[in-house]
């Protein structure tokens, strides 16, 4: 048989930390005869507008990083396939020039 450890939950500070919301058999009944309707429903319009705002935010700067970057990479030729990318003309060594070089001068 394998040991079990005990369930004690309570003694250790670290475990279940995000289990902490209150449920609605928690409150007390004063508690409860304070919320106002109308200003939980202001409430809730306003979180749902800051955070449609937030996603359209980041939704808008995410397509202008896309484009930054998609023009990056065109002008820097990352988006080519290796066959349509120009061969870089080969620099000639000093000893070709020379050469070049003798046979104008004839």
């Amino acid at each position: 048989m394998m040991f079990q450890p005990p369930n004690d939950f309570d003694s250790n500070p670290f475990s279940n930390r995000g289990n902490q919301e209150r449920k609605l058999d928690d409150f007390d009944p004063e508690e409860l005869e304070n919320i106002n309707p109308e200003e939980l429903a202001y409430r809730k319009n306003e979180l749902s507008r800051i955070l449609l705002w937030l996603m359209g935010f980041g939704l808008g700067l995410g397509v202008i990083i896309a484009i930054i970057v998609t023009i990056a990479m065109t002008k820097l030729g990352l988006t080519k396939r290796p066959h349509e990318l120009k061969e870089q003309p080969v620099k000639p060594q000093q000893e070709q020039v020379d050469q070049i070089w003798f046979k104008n001068l004839d």
